[in-house]
């Protein structure tokens, strides 16, 4: 539920947020690209942007502050690369309520 409400306003989010969902995504495209985790069931992309949310493999854990993501990011060879799935992740909104 709580997934679902970030993600609906995900462009608007602070961009430490967005950023954090974007990198459990690409954590787990699998899950990105069937529409739900092969874990829980949960609907992606929604469950990446739920901030308390840990990945049931522990990938990724509850978001971190603006200032813990800021220290972090730049440890992340992803985000160093010009490679983003940012845009796979853009969504017409009427699509996560049905």
């Amino acid at each position: 539920m709580e997934g679902n409400a970030y993600w609906i306003i995900a462009k608007i989010l602070p961009a430490h947020y967005r950023d954090q969902a974007e990198w459990r995504a690409y954590l787990c495209k699998d899950c990105l690209e069937t529409g739900k985790c092969k874990e829980c069931g949960c609907k992606t992309p929604q469950m990446f942007y739920a901030p308390n949310k840990k990945d049931k493999l522990d990938k990724w854990g509850p978001m971190l502050s603006k200032k813990e993501w800021e220290k972090m990011k730049p440890t992340i060879p992803y985000f160093n690369d010009s490679n983003s799935i940012i845009n796979d992740m853009d969504h017409d909104v009427s699509e996560g309520t049905k």
